[in-house]
Protein backbone atom coordinates (compact mmCIF):
# COMPACT_ATOMS: atom_id res chain seq x y z
CA UNK A 1 0.00 0.00 0.00
CA UNK A 2 1.52 3.46 -1.07
CA UNK A 3 1.47 6.29 2.05
CA UNK A 4 -0.63 9.55 1.52
CA UNK A 5 0.82 11.49 3.80
CA UNK A 6 -1.62 14.58 2.91
CA UNK A 7 -4.28 14.86 5.38
CA UNK A 8 -7.91 16.92 4.29
CA UNK A 9 -7.23 19.16 7.26
CA UNK A 10 -4.10 20.30 5.98
CA UNK A 11 -1.72 17.94 8.70
CA UNK A 12 1.67 16.33 7.29
CA UNK A 13 0.30 12.54 7.92
CA UNK A 14 4.15 12.06 7.57
CA UNK A 15 4.97 13.00 11.31
CA UNK A 16 2.27 10.79 12.28
CA UNK A 17 3.28 8.70 15.16
CA UNK A 18 1.20 6.05 13.37
CA UNK A 19 2.60 6.29 10.31
CA UNK A 20 6.04 6.95 11.63
CA UNK A 21 5.57 3.44 13.43
CA UNK A 22 3.90 1.45 10.29
CA UNK A 23 7.45 2.86 7.93
CA UNK A 24 9.63 1.68 11.18
CA UNK A 25 6.93 -1.94 10.89
CA UNK A 26 6.91 -1.50 14.46
CA UNK A 27 3.48 -0.74 14.44
CA UNK A 28 0.49 -2.84 16.33
CA UNK A 29 -2.39 -0.92 13.71
CA UNK A 30 -0.54 0.19 10.33
CA UNK A 31 -1.71 3.62 8.63
CA UNK A 32 -0.99 5.00 5.88
CA UNK A 33 -2.26 8.17 5.84
CA UNK A 34 -5.82 9.55 6.23
CA UNK A 35 -6.41 9.32 2.27
CA UNK A 36 -5.12 5.75 2.05
CA UNK A 37 -7.83 3.15 1.76
CA UNK A 38 -7.30 1.99 5.57
CA UNK A 39 -6.39 4.89 7.95
CA UNK A 40 -6.19 4.18 11.19
CA UNK A 41 -6.53 5.39 15.27
CA UNK A 42 -8.70 8.57 15.03
CA UNK A 43 -8.10 9.11 11.40
CA UNK A 44 -10.45 5.86 10.83
CA UNK A 45 -13.34 7.80 12.15
CA UNK A 46 -12.06 11.33 11.75
CA UNK A 47 -15.20 13.61 11.09
CA UNK A 48 -13.12 16.46 9.15
CA UNK A 49 -12.02 13.35 6.70
CA UNK A 50 -15.23 11.99 5.94
CA UNK A 51 -16.93 15.59 5.59
CA UNK A 52 -14.17 16.22 2.94
CA UNK A 53 -14.45 13.08 1.29
CA UNK A 54 -18.42 13.47 1.29
CA UNK A 55 -18.27 16.89 -0.40
CA UNK A 56 -15.52 15.54 -2.92
CA UNK A 57 -13.02 18.15 -1.49
CA UNK A 58 -9.34 17.23 -1.59
CA UNK A 59 -8.58 19.44 0.90
CA UNK A 60 -11.06 21.72 3.51
CA UNK A 61 -9.81 24.65 2.25
CA UNK A 62 -11.71 24.15 -0.68
CA UNK A 63 -15.04 24.16 0.86
CA UNK A 64 -16.74 28.05 0.82
CA UNK A 65 -17.69 26.94 5.03
CA UNK A 66 -14.54 26.74 6.33
CA UNK A 67 -14.20 29.65 8.41
CA UNK A 68 -17.47 28.76 10.15
CA UNK A 69 -17.02 25.03 10.06
CA UNK A 70 -17.62 23.45 13.75
CA UNK A 71 -15.13 20.29 13.13
CA UNK A 72 -12.38 22.80 11.79
CA UNK A 73 -12.67 25.15 14.43
CA UNK A 74 -12.59 22.60 17.32
CA UNK A 75 -9.80 20.87 16.17
CA UNK A 76 -7.60 23.76 15.26
CA UNK A 77 -8.76 25.02 19.30
CA UNK A 78 -8.32 21.33 20.51
CA UNK A 79 -5.79 21.03 23.06
CA UNK A 80 -5.29 17.23 22.81
CA UNK A 81 -4.38 17.90 19.01
CA UNK A 82 -2.31 21.50 19.40
CA UNK A 83 -0.70 20.91 16.03
CA UNK A 84 -3.71 21.27 14.58
CA UNK A 85 -2.81 25.40 14.80
CA UNK A 86 -0.89 24.92 11.56
CA UNK A 87 -3.63 23.43 9.24
CA UNK A 88 -4.72 26.67 8.17
CA UNK A 89 -1.33 27.92 7.15
CA UNK A 90 -0.34 24.16 5.95
CA UNK A 91 -3.12 24.50 3.20
CA UNK A 92 -2.45 28.08 2.73
CA UNK A 93 0.99 27.01 1.14
CA UNK A 94 -0.64 24.10 -0.57
CA UNK A 95 -2.34 26.20 -2.86
CA UNK A 96 0.44 28.62 -3.28
CA UNK A 97 2.99 25.71 -4.33
CA UNK A 98 0.96 22.75 -5.00
CA UNK A 99 0.50 19.41 -3.25
CA UNK A 100 3.46 17.44 -4.60
CA UNK A 101 6.58 20.25 -3.47
CA UNK A 102 4.66 20.87 -0.22
CA UNK A 103 4.65 17.30 0.49
CA UNK A 104 8.47 17.28 -0.35
CA UNK A 105 8.63 20.72 2.16
CA UNK A 106 6.60 19.15 4.90
CA UNK A 107 9.36 15.59 4.41
CA UNK A 108 12.25 17.80 4.39
CA UNK A 109 10.68 19.64 7.41
CA UNK A 110 10.37 16.76 9.50
CA UNK A 111 13.23 15.02 9.10
CA UNK A 112 15.85 15.36 11.46
CA UNK A 113 19.32 18.19 10.40
CA UNK A 114 21.72 15.92 11.70
CA UNK A 115 21.03 12.57 10.99
CA UNK A 116 17.53 13.15 8.48
CA UNK A 117 15.54 10.79 10.63
CA UNK A 118 11.70 11.25 9.98
CA UNK A 119 10.48 12.60 13.53
CA UNK A 120 6.41 13.15 14.81
CA UNK A 121 5.22 16.30 15.63
CA UNK A 122 5.46 16.82 19.40
CA UNK A 123 9.21 15.41 19.14
CA UNK A 124 11.53 18.31 20.53
CA UNK A 125 14.83 15.79 20.15
CA UNK A 126 15.29 13.55 17.60
CA UNK A 127 14.53 9.82 18.24
CA UNK A 128 17.62 8.35 16.35
CA UNK A 129 20.07 11.03 17.60
CA UNK A 130 19.38 12.79 20.09
CA UNK A 131 20.01 16.55 18.12
CA UNK A 132 17.15 18.98 18.91
CA UNK A 133 14.43 19.54 16.78
CA UNK A 134 11.68 22.07 15.93
CA UNK A 135 8.35 20.58 17.43
CA UNK A 136 4.93 21.52 15.95
CA UNK A 137 5.03 24.78 17.55
CA UNK A 138 7.52 25.97 14.89
CA UNK A 139 5.06 25.92 12.35
CA UNK A 140 2.04 28.15 14.57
Amino acid sequence: MDFKLDGYCGLYCGACSMVLETKASTAEKTCYGCKSDGPAGHCADCAIKNCARDKGYEFCIECPEISTCEKMIHFINDPEYPNGLAVMNNMKRIQAVGVETWLVEQDQRWRCTNCSTSYFWYDQVCPSCGQAVADYKADI
